[in-house]
């Protein structure tokens, strides 16, 4: 069974830590192990994000977190140098993944996994009653990005000097709230 849900237990946030670690920082090389002795990729801004795991069974296999903003800038918005206007709610979707193993690997199985974090996420999102949403995507993901409704709003940019990324704004009376409440046979 797949099911996506909010993480707050310490333990289970331990092993979302890991995962992301494991993905960016071993895997893709994406930052320096130096920075995360604990092997543990967490963040200042993690502190107070909306944490979503994905479960096959009792195995972590999906991540994505929510940064809500706050006062102080989102990592996007220092990066790309984006204004946020006050009259709206942002937050920044970020460190989406889907473990690449024989199960995962199946088309049914990982647009399952991606129909439930998305539906977690549109959970969250309108609980915080957030208005838009930035995600930083590479050329790879970018057409699932558009395909929810984000656009593209500014450049690719190297981050940190080892990821390609654009900057992407999703408009969240714009999006398609059928993909983000993740349509799937088995809800």
């Amino acid at each position: 069974m797949i099911e996506a849900t909010v993480i707050q237990d310490e333990e289970k946030l331990k092993e979302f830590y890991e995962l992301r670690y494991q993905t960016f920082v071993v895997d893709q090389g994406a930052a320096p192990r130096s920075f995360y002795p604990d092997q543990q990729l967490k963040d200042d801004f993690d502190k107070d994000g909306i944490h979503i795991g994905c479960y096959l069974d009792e195995r972590l296999v999906g991540t994505l977190s929510l940064i809500l903003k706050k006062d102080d800038l989102l990592m996007i918005e220092k990066v790309h140098g984006l204004e946020s206007d006050d009259t709206n709610k942002y937050a920044e979707a970020m460190r989406f993944i889907i473990v690449e193993d024989e199960v995962t690997k199946k088309l049914s199985v990982k647009g399952t996994i991606v129909a439930k974090i998305l539906k977690e996420l549109d959970k969250a999102i309108m609980e915080h009653e957030i208005t838009h949403v930035y995600v930083q995507s590479s050329e790879k993901g970018q057409k699932l990005y558009e395909n929810i409704g984000f656009e593209v709003i500014g450049d690719y940019k190297m981050y940190e000097g080892i990821s390609n990324e654009c900057p992407m704004l999703l408009d969240i009376n714009k999006a398609n709230h059928k993909i983000l409440q993740g349509v799937s046979n088995d809800d």
